[in-house]
């Protein structure tokens, strides 16, 4: 599923981030390498929030969908019982 293949491509991403992540990093001379890294971070971040947000639309619309055609579906059934009850 593609879903589950970018979520594991995101999470490899995330350990990878913090695996490089050095206690030294706090030293003003490695302030730029810091930066790289945390800029890496919010691009996977802003990347993953819209794998969620188009997944979370493609759900509503998918159950939009599934309840007009039940809507549909009750009105016919509706419609056929109320002539057989005839």
């Amino acid at each position: 599923m593609i879903l589950n293949k970018k979520l594991n491509e995101t999470n490899n991403e995330k350990d990878k981030n913090f695996e490089l992540l050095r206690p030294t990093f706090g030293h003003p001379t490695k302030k730029n390498h810091l930066q790289t890294i945390d800029n890496r971070e919010k691009l996977r971040q802003d990347d993953l929030q819209k794998i969620i947000d188009q997944l979370r639309s493609n759900t509503i619309v998918k159950i939009r969908n599934e309840i007009k055609l039940f809507n549909k579906f009750a009105f016919d059934f509706r419609k056929i019982y109320k002539q057989m009850l005839k």
